[in-house]
């Protein structure tokens, strides 16, 4: 009981500026711990849609998953038990501690020694890179701090051992949020879509070779 108390005063505290950032991946674990009150509406649905997704992916046992721009690491949570590796990366300080905590309290229900977070830049972790089979892109793409940098990563991201990549789009944030960039993106390094979650604005494509 008091674990919970404290887990929910952690809840809020993370949620609280200049200490953290709001929340933005919305969660509930087994015991019904939860950061529903915080999380705004477009939060919950762009969880929601790529949480639905990833259900349905056919991973392998001996996968190696990268979560780039991982946020509170939801989505590792969701995939460790389903694959070898997960390695989630996200450069803001403060969200990186979302995802501590979040696979903190969650160990208590599952083992999540294989989920690695790394608070960084993707660019100076391209070492993490070459070693994922199964790629989630979501809001990184059109992110300001690429700085126009978007070609490289992505030749980068592309590499041959990849052979599936999770891209999830924003079609109010300009052209590399749009679901014409994503398909043609997914046909320049050949990838073939293997499904597609349709949204207004929060788009998701899964690529297959």
């Amino acid at each position: 009981m008091i674990k919970k108390i404290t887990n929910k005063f952690w809840i809020f505290w993370l949620d609280l500026k200049p200490f953290s950032r709001p929340w933005y991946q919305y969660f509930e674990t087994p015991n019904g711990l939860n950061n529903y009150r915080y999380v705004e509406e477009r939060g919950k649905i762009r969880t929601s849609l790529m949480v639905n997704v990833l259900d349905k992916l056919e991973l392998k046992k001996d996968d190696v998953v990268l979560d780039v721009g991982s946020n509170a690491g939801r989505y590792g949570i969701e995939l460790s038990s389903r694959v070898r590796k997960i390695y989630g990366i996200e450069l803001d300080k403060k969200f990186y501690k979302h995802a501590k905590f979040l696979k903190n309290i969650f160990s208590e229900f599952n083992d999540l020694s294989n989920h690695i977070l790394i608070n960084g830049d993707i660019n100076d972790n391209f070492n993490y890179v070459s070693e994922a089979t199964v790629t989630i892109l979501g809001k990184v793409i059109y992110h300001k701090n690429l700085n126009d940098n978007q070609d490289n990563l992505l030749d980068t991201i592309f590499h041959s051992n990849l052979r599936m990549i999770i891209l999830q789009g924003h079609t109010t944030q300009g052209d590399y949020g749009e679901v014409d960039f994503m398909k043609d993106t997914l046909n320049k390094y050949g990838f073939k879509i293997h499904l597609e979650s349709h949204h207004d604005e929060y788009p998701i494509m899964v690529g297959v070779r």
